[in-house]
């Protein structure tokens, strides 16, 4: 067998074990968890990303599966994520089984914790503008020296796409999927400027490769001595 073929059945293996954790929770948890890990666009990206992450938090880490699927892949020293919604927290400690610590927190309150590396997929659009450079101020004083922070969040536009990801967002947000008071769609532009005052370096910025959603994933870093 090939190094990348290898590669390829690790990643295949992880990503079954990822959503084996879930056997336990409620259906409907464990249907959206399956399909959220085969068809996001994210999981791939994280997969291809093989660098180690060492202690990680997820910040509105919903029911956990992409920390848990980084765990799986070997890239996660310790896992700590934590969200507003008890009811997905509960799935994540759950499928987390004492290899990770969940817990609900207001993510305008977040508890600080030191990492090495932050999650924040999906969640800055459930804060206004204020609340969402409040939130990125706090993790980013989270970060140890040469942290990282890996953000995805869709970008405000008037394209399609951009329209597409927003509506599927209201209707989360109408249906209850996701507790949400208010939802604050920002353009890139923006989002890049915050990470730079907070003295990050944007070093990747992609769009994502699904073909119906403007999703983008930024991975910022800080830069001793900045």
């Amino acid at each position: 067998m090939s190094p990348a073929a290898r590669q390829t059945d690790a990643a295949a293996s992880a990503l079954r074990r990822t959503i084996a954790r879930y056997a336990a929770v409620y259906p409907a948890d464990r249907h959206y968890v399956s399909a959220k890990l085969h068809t996001d666009p994210l999981t791939a990206e994280l997969i291809q990303a093989k660098e180690p992450l060492g202690d990680v938090v997820d910040v509105g880490c919903g029911r956990g599966q992409f920390g848990l699927l980084l765990y799986e892949l070997g890239r996660v020293t310790s896992l700590f994520g934590f969200d507003w919604d008890p009811r997905k927290v509960g799935a994540a400690q759950l499928a987390a089984a004492g290899c990770a610590e969940f817990t609900t927190a207001d993510l305008r309150t977040p508890p600080r914790r030191s990492a090495d590396t932050i999650l924040l997929f999906d969640v800055l659009q459930y804060l206004s503008a204020d609340e969402q450079r409040e939130l990125l101020k706090a993790v980013v004083g989270c970060l140890r020296p040469t942290g990282r922070l890996f953000i995805r969040t869709a970008d405000r536009g008037s394209g399609w796409q951009a329209k597409f990801s927003q509506f599927l967002e209201r209707c989360g947000k109408a249906l209850g999927i996701n507790q949400s008071y208010v939802l604050t769609f920002r353009s890139s532009e923006e989002l890049k400027a915050d990470l730079v005052s907070l003295g990050l370096h944007v070093h990747r910025a992609e769009r994502g490769h699904s073909s119906l959603l403007d999703n983008r994933l930024w991975i910022a870093q800080l830069v001793p001595g900045d």
